[in-house]
């Protein structure tokens, strides 16, 4: 059975803002769900402080990737998007 290669006109029909904004929505959810055991680990001595700030640290670098992901993939996506209209309309007209 040969396996055919995923080109640019899959991708263009694959892609979905939907699911973007649900990885999104979760990663958010992940790094909440950081803070909150950063901050129940801090009055437990003796590494509760030390735990508190690495969960904090983590959730920064996390939320700063996210940041990152959520521009070149949406700004990506959002092209695609386009793209894709841009498509229907030619194949109507």
């Amino acid at each position: 059975m040969e396996q055919r290669a995923f080109g640019w006109r899959q991708l263009l029909g694959h892609v979905n803002l939907r699911d973007f904004i649900d990885m999104v929505r979760g990663e958010l959810g992940m790094i909440a769900s950081m803070l909150r055991q950063g901050v129940e680990a801090a009055p437990r001595l003796p590494f509760g402080p030390v735990v508190f700030l690495g969960f904090w640290l983590l959730a920064l670098v996390r939320f700063v990737l996210l940041i990152v992901v959520f521009i070149v993939f949406g700004l990506a996506i959002l092209v695609i998007s386009a793209a894709r209209g841009v498509m229907r309309l030619g194949r109507r007209g």
